[in-house]
């Protein structure tokens, strides 16, 4: 199995200030990415030990083109002062799936769980049996505008809105005609405003405390289809309640959040196939994470910066047509996340970092049919070990990361049992930044 990849990004961004209250900001961002995606997939079972496997050969080539500018405008009206931003973005994404093999019925490539006997069916990856390909578009735009006003030294409230629409479309061929005539093209589109409101309290210089409601608008992401084979469509809604307190010291700050997320139409894999091995989606009528969050970044030390963070997630379904499914987790949500991160400055020039990331248990199946959890799949745990040597010159800095240092061997998600993504195991990166005076 391999998947080779390759890719190109340009990149603009302009900061101009037109006067001590006016400035203008551009963000633009080209990306072209190419990769071909070849090996054996997991499918599905045919019984209880034999595996369905596909032999898979895909080229995926994409585009995406994205501008996004604002005006910044900081007038003082009446003894408040204004933080006003007004933006615009705008952008086109393009995908292209070419299958050149696809062969996900073949008996040859199944294999037994409990008694496998590897080197079965020989792979063809150029052998063309796909029965369709895929040229996708998708268009987004959006206009928006944030007002951070500072009623007073100890008041400051920050509001927002966003109207965003979207237009894409697929279109289906199949390739065993000549002129690659479209068998099917599919459409969608849609629009809505997306606000937001904040309040900031500061009685003093050390404490913080804060409220906000946001929501957001998500649009459908194409290739998921419904039990009846339709394109699903349906964009996903959320809002979210948060309030905190922050606490400035003076060597650092410490940070207590809690929050409550509610989505609406929330795609979810059903963890079945159609009989031509699709995917099958459905939605959630409501789903809710809440908890709590808390974060410290301090210098302990001359030579001790530490970064803590520590979260706890109560997720899982708040509504639903289907009422075995209320108060079951939601996939890929761990109770329990963990970070440590602890940098040393030993001299002026050299450091040393060391990190432990801790993610607890999680489910990584469909929803139990019949309500019972304890039928699902579960991702174990995982504890990860990080080190750091970082050097900083005159001209330059470098740092070398060793990451997974005992090459744990870990899960990070699933959207069904058979469709389980493994962490990376040991990796070093060296990074280099010149500086040019």
């Amino acid at each position: 199995d391999d998947q080779p990849e390759k890719g190109w990004v340009v990149g603009l961004v302009v900061d101009h200030d037109f006067s001590d209250t006016l400035s203008w900001n551009l963000n633009y961002r080209y990306v072209w990415h190419e990769d071909f995606a070849r090996g054996y997939e997991n499918l599905s079972f045919r019984d209880e030990n034999t595996l369905r496997r596909r032999d898979r050969n895909q080229a995926n080539e994409r585009t995406y083109n994205f501008l996004d500018t604002n005006l910044n405008w900081r007038p003082v009206t009446g003894g408040v002062q204004h933080d006003v931003m007004l933006g615009v973005n705008f952008g086109t994404e393009t995908s292209q799936f070419t299958r050149i093999n696809f062969d996900g019925g073949n008996p040859t490539l199944d294999i037994d769980i409990l008694n496998p006997v590897y080197g079965q069916g020989v792979p063809n990856p150029d052998q063309n049996v796909s029965d369709n390909d895929r040229e996708r578009e998708y268009d987004t735009f959006g206009v928006y505008v944030r007002d951070f006003i500072t009623l007073s030294d100890q008041w400051k409230v920050v509001i927002g809105a966003r109207y965003e629409e979207f237009d894409t479309s697929e279109d289906l061929y199949q390739p065993a005609f000549p002129d690659r005539e479209f068998s099917r093209t599919l459409e969608a589109n849609g629009d809505d405003v997306s606000t937001m409101f904040g309040v900031i309290f500061q009685p003093n210089d050390t404490w913080s405390v804060y409220a906000s409601y946001a929501e957001s608008f998500d649009p459908p992401t194409w290739g998921r289809e419904d039990a009846n084979g339709n394109p699903i469509t349906r964009p996903e809604l959320g809002r979210q309640v948060e309030g905190g307190v922050k606490m400035d010291f003076a060597r650092g700050s410490a940070t207590l959040s809690i929050f409550s997320i509610n989505r609406e139409d929330v795609l979810q894999d059903t963890g079945q196939d159609q009989p031509d091995g699709t995917p099958i989606y459905d939605f959630l009528g409501e789903d809710k994470s809440s908890g709590f969050e808390f974060e410290v970044d301090a210098a302990l030390s001359d030579i001790w910066h530490l970064i803590f963070a520590y979260a706890r997630v109560d997720a899982e379904v708040e509504a639903d047509v289907n009422s075995d499914r209320i108060g079951q987790t939601l996939l890929n949500a761990p109770k329990n996340s963990l970070s440590i991160w602890n940098r040393f400055q030993f001299t002026e020039s050299w450091g040393l970092g060391l990190g432990i990331n801790h993610a607890s248990e999680r489910y990584g199946s469909a929803f139990a049919g019949n309500g019972d959890q304890s039928t699902r799949l579960k991702l174990p745990s995982y504890t990860l070990v990080d080190l750091g040597v970082y050097y900083s010159g005159a001209s330059f800095d470098a740092t070398l990361k060793l990451s997974n240092v005992g090459d744990e061997e870990y899960y990070v998600s699933s959207t069904r049992n058979t469709n389980i993504v493994p962490g990376l195991p040991a990796t070093v990166t060296l990074s280099l930044m010149k500086r040019f005076d």
